[in-house]
């Protein structure tokens, strides 16, 4: 098992020349942290676990498709998690192969409000990029 976390506060020594007038740094959270889970459950099967917790920050709206005017919106919390199961087979001498299955994003935690439009702000996205996600695979390897 491996984790961390982080509270830190990351402000400007002045309040900014924006439309805002505040100090904080935007697009950066108060607090985030990890964790990750690695388990043999047997010999050949095995579980991997991971999430990711992101805290509240600021993020600047400027002129989208919504109306005409600028926002300092605050994010909601995020906390990704994913879980895969995979299971080893050795092919011949030296050489192993993993099947897998897994969920990414298992809660489906992400952005809820995204601009859009040929007015759209580009530049309005936060939070996890990919939305709940299943997969499958295999991946060969040489010892």
């Amino acid at each position: 098992m491996n984790s961390g976390f982080t509270v830190q506060t990351s402000k400007y020594d002045e309040v900014q020349a924006d439309n805002f007038n505040k100090k904080d740094f935007y697009r950066t959270p108060d607090s985030y942290g990890f964790f990750t889970v690695d388990w043999k459950i047997l010999p050949r099967i095995g579980m991997a676990a991971t999430g990711n917790y992101t805290g509240k920050m600021y993020i600047p709206y400027h002129q989208g498709y919504k109306d005409n005017s600028e926002a300092l919106n605050r994010s909601d919390v995020f906390f990704d998690a994913g879980v895969k199961l995979y299971y080893d087979m050795k092919l011949c001498s030296g050489v192993n192969m993993q099947w897998f299955v897994g969920m990414k994003n298992i809660f489906n935690s992400f952005q809820s409000d995204f601009d859009k439009g040929i007015n759209r702000d580009p530049a309005y996205i936060y939070g996890p990029t990919l939305p709940r996600t299943f997969y499958v695979g295999f991946k060969v390897a040489s010892l």
